[in-house]
């Protein structure tokens, strides 16, 4: 089946089983794919602004550069999914999983936090300012920054048991 990335504004495939599929610079613009399988997805540089992801499986997905802003990942398993440099301004990442995720130079300006797993997550250059985040966030988590990572006004990432690297 050839996918035309410029048709899918819209898309309706809430639990679909999309693993592994190639939609890079896709336009994904408020899709619904609550539930949907896109383990090992290729959507670089892909619009997903809007989309519904809620609990869907983004494990080990490709989504570098994407434009996942105002995004609703509630619940979703990113597990070691590339987000290097994505925009995630105001996505819902509560309770996602992002094990092992990269989130090297990503935007989560704005983005809700709270409950998410992000343990050996690669922040490294990733914005927070104004992220939505819970006391528990970082507990426990043996979380590393380097000195450039932004964090929200008043968060002491010490406080939460996180490791400042040169």
């Amino acid at each position: 089946m050839t996918w035309n990335p410029e048709s899918l504004q819209g898309l309706e495939a809430p639990n679909a089983f999309l693993q592994n599929i190639q939609l890079p610079n896709a336009d994904l613009w408020q899709a619904n794919l609550k539930n949907a399988n896109l383990r090992g997805a290729n959507l670089q540089n892909s619009s997903l602004e809007g989309a519904n992801l809620q609990k869907s499986i983004l494990a080990a997905a490709h989504l570098q550069g994407s434009r996942l802003r105002i995004a609703n990942l509630a619940g979703a398993d990113l597990f070691r999914a590339n987000l290097r440099g994505a925009n995630l301004r105001g996505a819902n990442l509560h309770s996602a999983g992002l094990v092992e995720a990269n989130l090297q130079s990503s935007d989560l300006a704005g983005a809700k936090l709270q409950m998410a797993t992000l343990y050996r997550a690669n922040l490294q250059d990733a914005k927070y300012t104004d992220a939505s985040t819970s006391p528990k966030l970082c507990e426990s988590l043996s979380l590393s920054y380097p000195c450039s990572t932004g964090f929200p006004e008043g968060f002491n990432p010490e406080s939460r048991g996180m490791v400042k690297i040169n």
